[in-house]
């Protein structure tokens, strides 16, 4: 599938719940956006086949260092990690939490998340592996990347990307995908689709 300091650890997730589809889980935290978000991605897997084995964290906004350097050996070992900001209704702080988190875990180098109207939709430019634009919610969350990594784009910044770790990998939404998917939204849903089969298929190729 899918191609900042130190602060004081943060809550522990929720126990991991196996879905319907045999090597995923989804791994959400305890708020009602990232069940929600785990709702939506449950309902993808259980009509999709996934060969590669996978880690979706929906809306994550409190992912430890515990919790990441553990995941990050099982990407080593071959495993796909999704990570799906949940930045849009962070706490203050979480954020550069999250940021600190991930660049140390994973080098990933998200920045501060830019707010979006809540009045009209807004969408994102995705450019792999499915071309196509998807409603966001709330705020997104740049990313750095190089142009081979990157995914999705809003007003030009990326927001989205694919990053290489050992024999597996690491994706990040920079905005909430599984809340689409949940609402059954044609655009999420084809992007969802997408990434599945690209992660099956090897199309997330090394940049």
């Amino acid at each position: 599938m899918l191609s900042l300091g130190c602060l004081p650890a943060a809550a522990a997730f929720l126990p991991r719940r196996a879905c319907a589809v045999a090597s995923v889980e989804i791994v959400p935290e305890p708020h009602p956006l990232s069940e929600e978000s785990a709702r939506g991605y449950d309902k993808l897997l259980g009509a999709a086949q996934v060969s590669a084995p996978l880690i979706i964290l929906p809306a994550t906004r409190q992912l430890s260092f515990e919790s990441a350097e553990r995941f990050r050996q099982q990407v080593r070992r071959g495993w796909w990690l999704l990570v799906e900001s949940g930045a849009a209704y962070s706490r203050p702080g979480e954020l550069r939490t999250q940021g600190q988190v991930l660049y140390k875990v994973f080098g990933l180098n998200i920045a501060e998340a830019i707010g979006v109207s809540t009045r009209e939709a807004t969408y994102l430019t995705y450019n792999c592996p499915e071309r196509t634009v998807v409603r966001t919610f709330g705020a997104v969350t740049p990313i750095d990347c190089s142009p081979a990594e990157k995914l999705a784009e809003y007003a030009g910044v990326p927001v989205a990307a694919k990053r290489w770790v050992g024999r597996g990998g690491v994706v990040y939404l920079g905005s909430m995908l599984g809340v689409g998917l949940l609402a059954q939204e044609r655009e999420a849903l084809a992007v969802g689709a997408a990434l599945l089969r690209a992660e099956t298929d090897g199309a997330l190729k090394r940049g």
